[in-house]
């Protein structure tokens, strides 16, 4: 293999507490106490589809965790009487063994059935368990705008707009993290209903660290040079 490559990640799924994947929704035409379901992760990788119902309000997540990146994508949909929500709101904790860059992007929009928008939030934060640092910390949120539509790292929200840390950044060996996703459409007072459909994905990736066989021929390849370089220079030196 010529060049350079990555190196093989160790990351360790619940270092530092118990993952836990929450959606919860609730339909209060049914009731107020709405219905969740949790999955509780071991190890990596892990891949699965998640889906909750109340009513006719309910969320769907469909999650891929594994040593390079976590990645989910989501949906739901709430009626519109006051109180119903569809959320989804995972906490992934994790190690890892080796310095890892990591990169943070995501998304969520809500589509309203009519001319009244409800609350819509979305939320990311990444935090050092061992230090209390926030790495990232990304939430905004509207009430009233039709069809609200955010993406991490913006600052759209017309109620709510937190943004401190880097989407980008090193994640020490070692160090335990938690990692927060968390999307919202609710209904405070009542009006239409709504759905919304959002995705999220974190990479992690290795220093890069050179070719054992690239640096071999590398270092052969100097003294070569200089010996062809000598032979060049003497070959073209004229006779005294």
């Amino acid at each position: 293999m010529n060049g350079s490559y990555f190196s093989a990640l160790a990351v360790t799924l619940n270092d530092g507490g118990t993952t836990k994947l929450d959606l919860y929704t609730r339909d209060t035409n049914v009731d107020f106490a709405g219905r969740s379901d949790d999955l509780f992760p071991v190890s990596l990788p892990f891949d699965a589809n998640q889906s909750v119902v109340h009513g006719s309000a309910h969320s769907e997540a469909e999650y891929h965790l594994s040593t390079s990146a976590f990645s989910v994508t989501v949906s739901g949909a709430r009626p519109g009487l006051i109180d119903s929500r569809a959320t989804t709101q995972p906490l992934i904790y994790f190690s890892v063994a080796d310095d890892t860059a990591y990169s943070i992007s995501g998304d969520f929009s809500a589509d309203d059935a009519g001319s009244s928008g409800k609350a819509v939030i979305l939320l990311s934060t990444l935090t050092d368990v061992d230090t209390s640092a926030v790495l990232f910390n990304s939430r905004q949120s509207s009430f009233g705008v039709v069809d609200e539509s955010f993406h991490l790292g913006e600052t759209n929200g017309n109620l709510d707009n937190e943004l401190s840390g880097s989407a980008t950044g090193l994640l020490l060996a070692g160090h335990r993290y938690s990692l927060l996703y968390s999307t919202t459409i609710y209904a405070s007072n009542s009006g239409d209903p709504a759905t919304a459909t959002g995705s999220f994905m974190m990479t992690l990736r290795s220093r890069v660290v050179p070719d054992a066989q690239s640096s071999t021929l590398t270092l052969l390849g100097l003294p070569c040079a200089g010996l062809l370089l000598a032979f060049r220079r003497s070959g073209n030196a004229r006779p005294a």
